[in-house]
């Protein structure tokens, strides 16, 4: 049997972003005799299509990068290389490349079933930039006529997209998963990570992973830590991201004007960022806008619990595991904090655990990935219990 051809479209291919990192995982999960797989970059060539080439996927970049006018031809090279792929199944990943490769997959393969993945939960002026709302709106035009199935990684962008305009009846959820072979606690990462960061073995430390971004919304993040040290002169801050909107020297800045130069500090982002995690005592995230927060299940899956604010679905992802707080409230993000810190070692611990269990029973990679696959399997016509027999065997 043939295999199933699938054609990926994606905004960029940069190391660190949700949507890049699931779209990796996923065609890893599907990098099997089944499946030939194209992924076409529109902006970049970058970490993850570099890895995703070592292992024998074929990446192309349009290589668009910020030169929106250079769309139009964008549209034409896309219709071309998905013309002469003839996939058997498109998907796309985000607005931009939904809506340019909605376009061009239609034009190429009218037939053809296409995926549109959505990961964002807000469709707000006060938060999202005209582009990318212009881009939904456009989509939300074409949903009815373009795609087969709209994939959702988050239930609290469901109504959103379908108040605006987005054909309900095509939409599933599809969760982020974790690999929690990988990201897994590790007292020896704790102690080397801590020893390389020149933070005490017993000193409470609280993280914060994110993209350096207005979004991400480090200065809430920041106050909340100046009021934990006002009661616990011991506790460290760890701050790690990928410049974007904002620099690393803004965001050096905001800590030293914050008078926090001497309790946090600033680290460089790797793309292995477990023995990160496993430094940490408290995870937080403190956007005020999220669909399905990566790294709080990845904090969670090395049994950090985590304060997180209410975006998306946090307080899902969270249960009854961590702490979750009104986005832009200082103050109650403090305190949350605090609640988590003042708990005794082993009680900390036990919530660490819980934490990932909860992940480990809801949320593990392969069954999110899974179900990208038996979504390509539905939409390309070929017969799932055969295909799951032959494939286990």
């Amino acid at each position: 049997m043939k295999p199933i051809r699938v054609c990926s479209i994606i905004n960029g291919t940069g190391g660190e972003g949700g949507a890049e990192r699931m779209l990796q995982r996923v065609i890893r999960h599907g990098n099997t005799p089944e499946f030939e797989h194209l992924v076409l970059s529109i902006k970049n060539f970058q970490q993850v299509a570099e890895e995703l080439t070592a292992e024998g996927i074929d990446v192309q970049s349009l290589n668009v990068q910020a030169d929106y006018y250079k769309l139009p031809k964008a549209v034409l090279q896309l219709t071309s290389r998905i013309r002469r792929f003839k996939p058997d199944v498109v998907q796309s990943w985000m607005y931009m490349a939904d809506f340019f490769g909605g376009i061009s997959s239609h034009l190429a393969a009218p037939s053809t079933p296409m995926i549109w993945t959505i990961r964002h939960s807000t469709l707000d002026p006060a938060i999202d930039s005209r582009a990318l709302r212009g881009c939904a709106a456009g989509c939300a035009r074409l949903s009815r006529r373009v795609p087969s199935r709209i994939v959702l990684n988050s239930h609290a962008a469901v109504p959103i997209h379908a108040a605006a305009g987005y054909d309900e009846s095509k939409m599933q959820i599809v969760p982020n998963g974790f690999d929690v072979s990988r990201f897994a606690p590790s007292e020896q990462l704790r102690l080397e990570t801590r020893t390389r960061l020149g933070i005490p073995e017993n000193a409470p430390v609280i993280g914060r992973v994110a993209r350096f971004h207005a979004n991400k919304d480090h200065l809430t993040f920041l106050k909340a830590a100046t009021i934990v040290l006002k009661q616990r002169p011991d506790a460290r801050f760890l701050i790690c991201g990928e410049p974007q909107t904002i620099s690393s020297a803004q965001v050096q800045h905001d800590i030293d004007s914050s008078g926090l130069t001497d309790a946090a500090q600033l680290v460089e982002l790797q793309s292995d960022i477990v023995p990160l995690n496993c430094a940490f005592d408290v995870a937080t995230c403190s956007s005020i806008t999220e669909a399905f927060p990566n790294v709080i299940g990845e904090a969670m899956s090395c049994g950090v619990p985590c304060v997180s604010t209410d975006v998306g679905d946090a307080a899902m992802i969270i249960g009854e595991t961590g702490r979750v707080v009104p986005a832009q409230e200082p103050q109650q993000f403090a305190e949350a904090l605090l609640e988590i810190l003042q708990l005794p070692v082993v009680n900390r611990r036990q919530l660490g655990a819980a934490a990932r269990r909860r992940i480990v029973n809801n949320f593990e990679l392969t069954h999110a990935t899974g179900m990208f696959l038996d979504l390509w399997r539905e939409l390309a016509g070929r017969n799932l219990a055969k295909t799951v027999t032959k494939r286990a065997a």
